[in-house]
């Protein structure tokens, strides 16, 4: 008798595998490289190895939004908020499941969004002074090439 109870244990714990397995095989993964000249390069995917294109990525500030009380009903409703904090950007990754991001002033959080529990969250690397300053010499030079 113990020999099948062994069995029949053997097999519980096989179709237990089975079903575990592509319940783990789809978690999201975002990879943040600093590329240190005022942007962010983002590369999203799945654990199984499937693209991430068209996913939802958010910079979102990392303080929670505060409304201001005398604003009025509708300016509030135009806010785009996610989980009480202001959305600086929504956009998606591209074909290839990537995306190159000018780095907010302020502090921030990169979401990638791929739907009800497939969110990764990671704060966003800073933008230092040095690229503030590239920042603005780069856009004195577009306003000069303008006129």
């Amino acid at each position: 008798m113990s020999k099948r109870l062994m069995v029949l244990f053997g097999l519980l714990v096989a179709v237990g595998l089975v079903w575990a397995i592509p319940a783990c095989a789809h978690t999201p993964l975002l990879s943040v490289e600093d590329n240190e000249d005022g942007t962010i390069y983002l590369e999203g995917g799945f654990s199984d190895g499937s693209s991430a294109t068209g996913v939802i990525i958010l910079l979102v500030e990392i303080e929670p939004y505060e409304a201001d009380p005398e604003a009025k009903d509708a300016e509030l409703e135009e806010k785009d908020l996610y989980e009480g904090k202001l959305v600086l950007l929504r956009t998606e990754l591209d074909e290839y499941s990537e995306l190159t991001l000018d780095k907010p002033e302020v502090p921030y959080l990169i979401v990638l969004d791929a739907g009800p529990g497939h969110v990764v969250e990671k704060e966003g690397p800073p933008l230092t002074e040095e690229e503030k300053e590239l920042r603005a010499e780069e856009e004195e030079s577009e306003e000069e090439s303008e006129e």
